[in-house]
């Protein structure tokens, strides 16, 4: 019995089904903005694989991973020119590992922070590394653990109004302290504004970190402490 040809043994797809078996619903339709954003965002919160989005919305795992990384890599000009609509806003989320990879990616490319902070859906500044606030907080680790220091200047930015490192050098040492810190469940969801919610010895820590930063800027004054400062 002849064998059967190469040409022919590959009018099979994967399964030995034919490949008008395996043609996908949507796998030729061009993409609504919509169901594009809406695939983008389970991309980038890390909810689903390319396959799952791929099964969503009728299209296939290659052609997903190609829609999007034609638009993560600025083909034709996409990103540049890409503005999300309908999107979920990830402010002030933790960063996630799908994250991580493009924000690094986009920096070999040299692309502009604005670019990946609209297709993150965040603020330009959260991506911006801030040397100078790390360099601060690993200064003041010296002196206390990292979790009376988040308090200490959430309690500074959130009551006192004082503020002494930027909010990307905050939340980048408030999540460290969630993902990697020994003390679990201190830390609560939101900071409040309220002076009482801080402990005394948070609000003493609070004020020594800003009397020391006085100190090395040359200016110090009380006056320009948080009016319960001083002892009862």
């Amino acid at each position: 019995m002849p064998l059967k040809s190469h040409s022919s043994r590959t009018e099979k797809g994967p399964g030995f089904f034919s490949r008008e078996e395996l043609r996908l619903e949507n796998a030729d339709e061009p993409w609504t903005e919509e169901d594009f954003n809406k695939a983008l965002d389970m991309h980038i919160c890390a909810t689903s694989s390319p396959k799952q989005i791929g099964l969503r919305f009728g299209r296939s795992e290659d052609s997903i991973k190609r829609g999007i990384l034609a638009l993560c890599k600025n083909e034709r000009g996409l990103l540049e020119r890409y503005q999300p609509k309908g999107r979920t806003s990830r402010r002030g989320a933790p960063f996630n590992q799908t994250e991580q990879n493009l924000i690094a990616r986009h920096a070999e490319f040299g692309f502009p922070t604005e670019w990946t902070a609209k297709l993150l859906c965040r603020e330009a500044n959260e991506i911006r590394r801030d040397s100078e606030g790390e360099a601060k907080v690993s200064r003041m680790r010296e002196v206390a653990p990292l979790s009376d220091l988040c308090w200490a200047h959430a309690y500074l930015i959130h009551s006192a109004r004082r503020q002494l490192i930027s909010a990307q050098a905050f939340e980048t040492m408030v999540a460290e302290e969630r993902e990697f810190g020994g003390a679990v469940g201190l830390l609560p969801a939101k900071f409040s504004n309220v002076v009482t919610d801080y402990p005394a010895h948070i609000r003493s820590l609070a004020y020594y970190l800003l009397f020391k930063d006085q100190q090395k800027k040359g200016k110090w004054n009380a006056d320009d402490f948080p009016l319960d400062w001083k002892p009862k």
